[in-house]
């Protein structure tokens, strides 16, 4: 055999390698951060949010970078696992002081220790790892953090009616989040 032949089959056995390396992270990664969705129609609203629920696992959630936190405060987050946090709305919606049309968007956050500032970016369907084009926002939010005593194992998503209005409630950890929902008219 060929010199050029060998190192032919060698880089073949390598890119199929990692092929198969890349295919299973693929297939296995739902199964640690499985997708969620909540959907809310009330008070004039109509509001689904996709995302994933990665698990707590004994980690440091948040917190600095020098105490090995998995979300340092001040960086970047996609608000979830695996693909952006997509928020889709059937109506126009105040969302924490942001009037947003319908439509569909993306949701990321930058967490920080007393606040949370929550971007909402007209590119939904992309991979959220790496953050967005920024100047894609089309709005961000600062939200207070609230700690409870009792830690939640999975990141979760949820709204609920808050009399005519309603919120969105995100927990992770012994962090809980509430952004205010209002139907604009």
């Amino acid at each position: 055999m060929s010199t050029r032949k060998k190192v032919f089959l060698g880089i073949g056995a390598i890119l199929l390698i990692v092929v198969g390396y890349l295919a299973y992270i693929m297939l296995t990664t739902r199964s640690h951060s499985p997708a969620a969705v909540t959907e809310y129609q009330q008070n004039g609203m109509d509001i689904r949010i996709d995302y994933c629920q990665p698990y707590k696992k004994e980690r440091l959630i948040f917190g600095t970078h020098q105490e090995g936190a998995l979300l340092p405060h001040g960086k970047y987050w996609r608000l979830g696992a695996n693909e952006a946090t997509k928020l889709t709305l059937g109506s126009s919606v105040n969302f924490g002081g942001q009037d947003l049309q319908a439509g569909t968007y993306s949701l990321y956050a930058f967490p920080n220790a007393d606040n949370w500032v929550i971007g909402i970016n007209s590119k939904a369907d992309r991979w959220g790892a790496t953050p967005p084009d920024f100047g894609d926002d089309v709005g961000r939010v600062k939200i207070p953090v609230t700690s409870t005593n009792e830690s939640m194992e999975q990141f979760t998503i949820s709204i609920a009616s808050n009399g005519s209005d309603a919120v969105m409630l995100m927990q992770w950890d012994q962090t809980k989040v509430e952004v205010p929902l209002k139907s604009v008219d």
